[in-house]
């Protein structure tokens, strides 16, 4: 039988990697075994993706794997080396063709079985068995020639990945990122030291030069015309000769290059004296006040407002906190981490104004994009957002713009339920016209009088409407709303309460002929058709008063029974009647997706490029079809998405809402 494997794998970047080659390395030397080194190389590591860059090529083409399905296939074979408490046990799995991976030791490099100071410098003697690429020896000859024996101390001043990259820059990162004013404040306390600065930032090797004379290592060794990987290696080798290594409390490259060498990492600013963690926050809260020109970026800035926040409060100084929190998130920037408080601050006490204005710096810096349907959290966010603005709208008495606001929520949600408490507030039926959406279904179970259509609301009906609104469990306009539109909906079908289907049901056997057609689209969704038919011609023989939207409603529910008895002509003929009594683009929306789903998509483009101001949801459609059928340029395309993106902006409510 085979002996196993020794495998050596993370999906991390170079610094994480390479303390699990070493123990690989390390494991590989005491048991005899082949050592294999998976490297995948995806979205969060295309600097890595030439290990050949890095390493000698014998040594690439012998250990290293690069394919996603020999990488899960090794992944699924192997048995984490943590589960082995005795040498000897994972010697005999090993022996019987069992695989070992070695994924994630944590801070440590000692095995189960191991005294861990005994295996700290076993480590750092493995780490001397990596075969490096020769180019990569050159550079390190530069470093040692510039050190020339002294004692080095290095800053790893990290900024790259957290204030440039989009994955990262809007997230608080208080164990990577750590402020200037840290470091400087520990340069001054041994000026004599020789300080090397690590960093990837040009502006930040700018300062550190031109304010202390320190150079970095990126000019030591010139790797200025390097790849990214390579240089990346070299800066982490080189940052292993050093004494001690100032950085950031978790940084998987400084900590990795900590152990490599065997240098005392101090974390700033944990490992800081007391009196100069002080000086440095007082220096920081200077430049704060100073706003966001006295920073890199936006990014930089919000990094640094938030340390002085979480100082703040560690001092007793929560209102002090609070104004710097408020100052940075309301100066038409947009900073997640801090407006998250500020937002929950502002709809406590009310603050309308203050809410919307965040929320049109969030839709500045962090827009809805038309992929963002097809990723459940984006859209969350999105509807957040979007729920946030209806309920500042209405606050502000300012009820078409709260409207409008709510009915976007309503078509994106996954759930029936959110929103309803929050139509209370806006004390007004949401009726037809009032804003760029479908005709809402409003049901009235208890009132006496007809349902309300377009009818103004009557001051006598608000503590009813109210009722309505709170009840719990919510028996609510919005499933009925589902209902009747869930075909315009970009996301797909929620499943609305049961409770609230059987209140629809029950309320058509007695109710308005309005009332019986949504019943007859609850027993649609219970797959009773029988049910629905009888109660859809009920309604169509008590319809006679009906005229306008109200009339147009009830055939285009006519239309949805006949489509799920497959009779489509009879359908159409319903449809016909529902545009004589409204040409609302809602209803010429929802028969246009019927269409495209019957094979007839030219005829639906032809009936949705006849609205005059497109809805969103219309929008939607014809990019949705135009994508099946290709049957647009490009041009046109990217016309009608940035269209489509406009829409769901919170900043075009108030157009949108007056079209």
């Amino acid at each position: 039988m085979a002996q196993g494997q020794i495998i050596a794998f993370r999906r991390d970047r170079l610094g994480a990697r390479l303390r699990s080659l070493i123990s690989g390395l390390r494991l590989q030397a005491t048991t005899g075994a082949d050592l294999r080194v998976l490297w995948p190389v995806g979205h969060y590591s295309r600097d890595l993706r030439r290990p050949q860059d890095l390493f000698q090529r014998p040594f690439v083409r012998r250990n290293l794997v690069l394919d996603d399905g020999e990488i899960d296939k090794a992944l699924a074979q192997a048995r984490p080396v943590e589960t082995f408490s005795e040498f000897d046990a994972l010697q005999q799995h090993l022996s019987d063709g069992g695989h070992v991976v070695i994924e994630n030791l944590g801070e440590t490099v000692a095995f189960p079985w191991e005294d861990a100071a005994v295996a700290a410098r076993d480590f750092i003697a493995s780490a001397h068995a990596i075969p490096l690429n020769a180019t990569v020896m050159e550079r390190l000859d530069l470093f040692d020639a510039y050190v020339d024996g002294r004692e080095a101390h290095a800053l790893h001043v990290r900024r790259g990945d957290i204030i440039y990259d989009p994955r990262w820059a809007k997230s608080y990162w208080p164990t990577k990122y750590v402020p200037d004013e840290y470091y400087d404040v520990m340069i001054d306390a041994q000026p004599r030291a020789a300080h090397i600065l690590f960093s990837d930032t040009p502006a930040t090797i700018d300062r550190f030069r031109e304010t202390h004379g320190i150079l970095s290592a990126t000019a030591i060794m010139e790797l200025d015309s390097e790849r990214v990987g390579r240089s990346d290696l070299c800066e982490l080798l080189a940052l292993a000769q050093c004494k001690s290594v100032l950085a950031g409390s978790y940084s998987a490259f400084s900590t990795a290059a900590a152990m490599i060498g065997g240098a005392q990492k101090v974390a700033l600013p944990d490992d800081m004296p007391d009196q100069l963690r002080m000086r440095a926050e007082d220096r920081l809260m200077q430049r704060v006040r100073k706003g966001p020109a006295a920073f890199l970026n936006t990014d930089d800035y919000g990094q640094c407002a938030h340390r002085v926040v979480d100082c703040l409060d560690a001092r007793g100084a929560p209102t002090y906190a609070a104004a710097v929190r408020t100052a940075a998130t309301t100066g038409g920037i947009w900073i997640p981490h801090l407006g998250g408080p500020v937002m929950q601050s502002a709809a406590e006490i009310g603050d309308d104004q203050s809410m919307l204005d965040m929320l049109r710096n969030g839709e500045k810096y962090s827009g809805f994009l038309r992929s963002h349907i097809k990723k459940p959290a984006r859209m969350k966010a999105h509807m957040r957002r979007l729920a946030s603005a209806a309920r500042a709208y209405a606050g502000l008495a300012d009820t078409p713009r709260a409207v409008q606001a709510l009915f976007q929520a309503a078509l994106l949600q996954d759930k029936p339920r959110p929103l309803d408490l929050l139509t209370a507030r806006l004390k007004t039926p949401l009726a037809t016209g009032l804003a760029d959406c479908p005709p809402t279904t409003l049901l009235r179970y208890d009132a006496t009088t007809p349902w309300l259509g377009t009818a103004p609301l009557a001051t006598e009906d608000e503590a009813l409407v109210d009722r309505f609104l709170d009840n719990e469990p919510p028996y609510h306009w919005q499933t009925a709303f589902f209902l009747d539109w869930k075909s315009l909906r970009p996301l797909v079908e929620m499943r609305p309460d049961p409770e609230a289907l059987t209140r629809l049901c029950t309320a058509g056997e007695t109710g308005t002929a309005l009332e019986k057609s949504i019943a007859a689209l609850a027993y649609l969704f219970r797959k009773n058709r029988a049910q629905a038919r009888r109660l859809i011609a009920e309604a169509a023989k008590s319809a006679d008063d009906l005229t306008g939207v109200d009339a147009a409603l009830l055939a285009k529910r006519q239309a949805h029974v006949a489509l799920a008895h497959n009779t489509f002509g009879i359908a159409a003929g319903h449809m016909a009647n529902a545009f004589e009594q409204s040409a609302h683009p809602a209803f010429v929306t929802w028969w246009a997706q019927v269409e495209h789903r019957r094979g007839k998509s030219k005829k639906a483009l032809d009936r949705l490029a006849h609205i005059s101001n497109p809805p969103v949801y219309a929008r939607y459609l014809q990019l949705k079809i135009i994508e099946a059928t290709g049957s647009a340029t490009p041009e046109a395309r990217k016309q009608m998405q940035a269209e489509f993106e406009a829409a769901y902006s919170v900043t075009q409510l108030e157009e949108m809402a007056h079209a």
